[in-house]
């Protein structure tokens, strides 16, 4: 688990085993314990044995990387430790920044996408099923106010008010009518605009509202 408290500290506890608690030498804490950064926090994000912090200007990753979902790009095996919070170089952080099982969405401060880790389904929406191991952009016409991240899917609110789903879509999650895979970000068509917008697991849900604002 990690937790964020209103100072910019971040807190982990439970299994530790891939080192997503961040507390090095620490497989398993059953009391929060304090994740030394070197600056204040601004949000945070866990996947599937791998964790993700953001302050006010980088990104820091943790934890497991068998799929590149720490972004630190082909030689991050060659690294002394990934159980401690290392800088993702190159990338500025955004305004929201979200975890799947083995990949990472964030949005920029510009309403840009930015994905890296596992794309076996297309869920990173670059066109193709072929996993990153550094951060890309996700091409895209639009700009983003909002995003959500499921265990293999995606959901995002555009500028104009648009629902978008990408990824895996084996039981219908992404709403467009079919089963089919998506590998680039697609218009759910004939949608209200939805504000929050939530995918969980392999759902999607959202909230029918008169006006778009960011999702807490």
């Amino acid at each position: 688990c990690l937790a964020l408290s209103e100072d910019g500290d971040v807190m982990s506890w439970g299994t530790g085993y891939k080192g997503q608690l961040g507390l090095r030498n620490v497989k398993e804490c059953i009391v929060p314990m304090k994740i030394n950064m070197s600056e204040r926090i601004m949000s945070i994000a866990a996947g599937d044995e791998f964790s993700l912090a953001m302050s006010a200007n980088h990104v820091y990753s943790w934890g497991d990387n068998d799929h590149e979902q720490l972004g630190m790009g082909p030689c991050a095996y060659l690294l002394p430790d990934t159980s401690v919070p290392r800088e993702i170089h190159g990338l500025k952080a955004g305004i929201k920044i979200c975890a799947g099982s083995d990949r990472v969405m964030l949005l920029t401060r510009e309403g840009h996408l930015i994905a890296w880790g596992d794309n076996r389904h297309g869920e990173l929406g670059v066109g193709d099923t072929t996993r990153r191991c550094v951060p890309v952009s996700v091409k895209c016409e639009v700009s983003f106010t909002d995003i959500s991240v499921g265990n293999h899917h995606n959901l995002g609110v555009s500028s104009t008010g648009q629902l978008y789903s990408w990824g895996w879509n084996e039981d219908g999650q992404l709403g467009l009518g079919d089963c089919n895979n998506r590998y680039v970000t697609t218009v759910v068509p004939k949608c209200p605009v939805f504000d929050p917008i939530q995918s969980v697991g392999y759902s999607s849900f959202g909230l029918h509202g008169t006006t778009l604002s960011q999702s807490v």
